[in-house]
């Protein structure tokens, strides 16, 4: 920091002759303006130097500040003459301060480094000065903090390891080998092949540089070349069981069958000996068939003689119903119950009811969602053979199953 030059002190001093003169020709009517003009200058003047001022002469930097403020404060209650002794007040004090800081010989500086000892942390060592953190004045003799010192770091404001002087290892690829010592270093490759990739053109696992047939995919085992496979299955011919069908390894090359013609093929078969639906994973339902329009049922539902309890005989045909049901989520069905003309038609409409609910029910329980069946009683209403004889009678006592949805 630089004391004001001479020509400087002049002016100031011209300054405040000048407002000196008029002050005391017009003192009782010197306006506010005046006061805070003269004011402002004084405070401009001080703030230029005020670091070396605070320094060098604080007690007339403080007198000339504190007489400012004063003199602002009596022109604005209005009191001229008393403005103007102090704003002279601070104008002296202000002279004092810029002469006795002037050439700041009182700020200590220790080591000669340029940094006032008050802001030096280091006042017995001096800054090296290269353009990093030198306003503490402290040397940095390593500026990245790599633990190699700057004269020897040729990366001085980069950190990088000892063994590579100082600066960081680059490597552009990620390959895991430096650019001076990979021979492509823009592509990444293995460090067993100095960084280069290894090419394979036809992706059989063998290098170019080992491949007899580098443009055909080929087995390791036969140097990169194919061996002769008719079927095209990749299974070459000498291991191929069926050499002109196609079929997966694990057949042996050989074609997947459908030993049951239910065309699901025996990999998919729960029941590859059994033709069955593709629905039911190839098994057949034994006790039911489902068709477009019903779950036909093989056996009869059974129920305790003028009741609608359901006999234990008829549980495991309810069980492959409702495993149908699962097997096909989208199905929905009505129950129906029916019965012979033999007796009351109210009994009877109520006893088909009875059994319809009971059928539902027992579905429920066996994980049937309730809102995909609906149980309805028809009673004697809708008979599907002759009532007169007892086998058309036990024919009508039956439940059936409609599908209302797919």
């Amino acid at each position: 920091m630089k004391g004001i030059p001479s020509s400087g002190v002049v002016s100031f001093r011209l300054f405040l002759a000048g407002s000196l003169a008029a002050c005391l020709l017009v003192a009782s009517c010197v306006p506010q303006s005046q006061i805070r003009k003269r004011a402002r200058d004084v405070s401009s003047l001080i703030g230029d130097q005020r670091e070396s001022i605070y320094n060098c002469a604080p007690v007339e930097l403080a007198t000339a500040e504190i007489n400012i403020e004063i003199a602002r404060n009596e022109s604005s209650l209005g009191r001229s003459v008393a403005a103007v002794r102090h704003m002279k007040l601070a104008e002296e004090a202000a002279e004092k301060a810029f002469a006795q800081s002037r050439d700041n010989v009182c700020l200590n500086d220790s080591d000669g480094d340029k940094v006032p000892d008050r802001k030096d942390r280091c006042p017995n060592q001096p800054e090296d000065v290269d353009g990093f953190q030198d306003a503490d004045g402290c040397p940095d003799p390593d500026n990245d903090g790599d633990t190699v010192l700057d004269d020897q770091d040729e990366c001085r404001d980069v950190p990088g390891p000892v063994m590579n002087k100082g600066c960081p290892i680059v490597d552009t690829d990620g390959d895991g080998l430096p650019d001076k010592e990979d021979r492509c270093p823009q592509v990444k490759g293995l460090i067993a092949n100095f960084g280069c990739p290894i090419v394979d053109t036809d992706g059989d696992g063998l290098p170019d540089s080992e491949d007899r047939c580098p443009y055909e995919t080929g087995l390791i085992a036969n140097y990169g070349c194919p061996i002769a496979d008719r079927d095209q299955d990749k299974v070459p011919d000498v291991e191929d069981a069926c050499p002109d069908e196609p079929g997966p390894i694990s057949t042996r090359g050989c074609p997947y069958r459908d030993t049951d013609g239910d065309g699901l093929l025996d990999p998919d078969d729960l029941c590859p000996m059994d033709p069955g639906p593709k629905d039911h994973k190839g098994c057949p339902y034994k006790r039911i068939e489902i068709t477009e329009k019903k779950i036909e049922l093989r056996e009869k539902i059974f129920f305790v003689s003028g009741k609608s309890v359901i006999k234990r005989e008829s549980w495991p045909l309810l069980n492959e119903i409702a495993k149908a049901m699962a097997d096909h989520p989208a199905i929905k069905v009505d129950i129906e119950g029916h019965t012979d003309d033999v007796g009351n038609d109210r009994a009877n409409m109520k006893l088909s009811q009875a059994r319809a609910n009971s059928v539902r029910a027992y579905l429920v329980k066996k994980g049937v969602e309730p809102m995909r069946m609906r149980a309805v009683g028809y009673g004697e209403d809708r008979p599907i053979d002759d009532n007169s004889t007892p086998e058309g009678q036990a024919i009508n006592r039956r439940v059936e199953f409609v599908i209302t949805a797919h």
